[in-house]
């Protein structure tokens, strides 16, 4: 598990996020967290867990790129800003950026470059 960006922003697709939620406080009522991929519908994985004394964890990891909204409510209420919004991008793998170039050998500086990340 990853610490969230401060701010519900950019993820990796299959890379989980923790948010930490204060409750502490509260009138007594129930977390609840659902989330929707905006254009394909995905749902991200949510797992929440209650750490005692009003203090969660909600471990977001979502299964495809996609805009996704992230609702949190407490006791059935909406709080304030939900819904949330994530975007969400693939990894790239960078063994599989190949560079190749004219006079190109490991060791020695080529003249111009062809990096391919089109695989990436």
């Amino acid at each position: 598990t990853q610490p969230a960006p401060g701010r519900l922003g950019l993820f990796v697709v299959g890379t989980e996020y923790e948010y930490k939620i204060n409750a502490a406080g509260a009138p007594d009522g129930d977390l609840a967290v659902t989330g929707n991929g905006i254009r394909t519908g995905s749902k991200p994985k949510l797992d929440i867990v209650n750490h005692g004394d009003g203090q969660y964890s909600v471990n977001v990891t979502t299964q495809a790129p996609d805009e996704y909204s992230i609702s949190i409510s407490w006791g059935g209420d909406s709080v304030p800003g939900s819904p949330f919004h994530i975007s969400t991008v693939d990894a790239s793998d960078a063994n599989k950026v190949k560079v190749d170039g004219p006079h190109y050998q490991v060791g020695q500086l080529p003249v111009s470059l062809v990096v391919d990340v089109g695989n990436a």
